[in-house]
Order: C-alpha cells, then sequence, then structure tokens
C-alpha cells in the first residue's frame, strides 16, 4: 500500500451576502490543480463519496475545497432541494468561493474545476457558464442538469456527467444534457448496475477514478 499523500489542510470561512460559508481547503504538496466540491444534500462537506474523491484528487496532485453550499442561513425554499428558481442563488455563492481560491496565493495561479453532486451540479454548470475560461472542468456526480437548463448550453469547460446505470431518471436527464451541450467536450459516464452512488464501496471508487481520470486530464495534463 502506497502511503498517504501529505496534504495541508486549513478551515475557511467565506462571507456572501449574508451567508457564512464553512469549508476546507486541502493541498498537497506540488499541487497541479484545484478542485471545488458544490453539494446540497448527502452531509454536504462530510458526504463519505466526495471525501473519498477528495481523497483520489489528491494523490493525483490536485487540492480540493469542500465546502456547505447550504448555509445555515439558507432560506428555506432552497433547501435541501432547490428548485431552478434557486440556482442563481447557489451559484452565486459557488462564484464567491471561487474568487477566494483565485485570490489564495497557494492556490490561486492553479487549474480549477467543480465536483457537483444532486443540485450542486446545477449550480457549477451555472457558474461554470458565468465565469467561462477561469473553469478548467466540471466533473457532475448524480446530477441535476434540467436546473441549469437555461445556462448549460453555455459551458465551455469540459464535462463529465457521472451516473449509475439503474438511476433511469437522471440518467434520461444526463443523456438529454451531453446531446445539447455542443459549445464544450461533454462525456457521459455509466457505472454499471448502480442505483446510488453514494451506497455501495465499489461504486464510490469509480466514482473517483472517472473524476481523478476527468481533472487530470484537463487541469494538471502532463
Amino acid at each position: 500500500m502506497n502511503p498517504p499523500i501529505p496534504v495541508n489542510r486549513m478551515p475557511v470561512v467565506i462571507r456572501n451576502n449574508g451567508a457564512v460559508l464553512q469549508g476546507e481547503l486541502a493541498v498537497p504538496a506540488h499541487a497541479r490543480g484545484v478542485v471545488v466540491f458544490a453539494q446540497t444534500v448527502d452531509h454536504g462537506r462530510e458526504c463519505p463519496c466526495n471525501l473519498h474523491v477528495a481523497t483520489a484528487l489528491h494523490s493525483a496532485g490536485l487540492a480540493t475545497f469542500l465546502f456547505d453550499l447550504l448555509a445555515p442561513e439558507t432560506p428555506p425554499s432552497l433547501g435541501p432541494e432547490p428548485a431552478v428558481d434557486g440556482m442563481p442563488l447557489l451559484a452565486g455563492r459557488l462564484v464567491a468561493v471561487t474568487r477566494w481560491i483565485l485570490a489564495d496565493p497557494t492556490c490561486g495561479r492553479l487549474r480549477l474545476g467543480y465536483f457537483g453532486s444532486h443540485d450542486g451540479a446545477a449550480a457549477a454548470l451555472i457558474a461554470a457558464a458565468w465565469l467561462g475560461a477561469a473553469v478548467g472542468a466540471v466533473v457532475a456526480r448524480s446530477g441535476r442538469p434540467d436546473l441549469a437548463e437555461g445556462a448549460f448550453r453555455r459551458v465551455g469547460s469540459p464535462v463529465l456527467f457521472i451516473v449509475g446505470e439503474r438511476e433511469t431518471e437522471l440518467l434520461a436527464r444526463n443523456r438529454s444534457a451531453v446531446d445539447q451541450m455542443t459549445s464544450c467536450p461533454c462525456q457521459l459516464a455509466v457505472v454499471p448496475g448502480a442505483d446510488s452512488l453514494i451506497d455501495r464501496p465499489g461504486d464510490i471508487e469509480q466514482v473517483a477514478v472517472f473524476a481523478r481520470e476527468w481533472f487530470a486530464r484537463h487541469l494538471a495534463p502532463t
């Protein structure tokens, strides 16, 4: 077994329009890129799947920023499953976090990507459309691209959608998004036999492999 990758971890608090966004910046030695995680459910930054994916990214020399997209001050109408009308607010929080990272002396020089899950994937797509070239790549796990339909056609960053084979409704929505997103490199990765990408360890590992390869290719090419 390879020894753990040394990672410097720092708690971060970012204030945005009255919301207090709490997260953790984790930077491995000689980081070559940074990935911001956007999630509204499954325990936010404590989501086991996100933590597993983050560890895999560290092994590829990628820093991570995990934070709670739904801050305690989030209006009840936006949580835990925000509707399409709430997406601009959440995307705005993601943009605020992105600007903080771009100004950070440690990570500001690195190529930046988004890992969005569920509704957080929609927020990531909207933020990527707003920020353009500042976002180098996006990965959406079990995402809801339909909540960002007004923006995702303007995304220029490479996007990878990851969906379980048995997540039939999400799979249809993600396939539709891939067909419509013609302004960027876009792929769909299906995890065989999976009906939830956080339940079985093997499925989580497959998500981590897909995400690590995508971000390594687009944020930190060798």
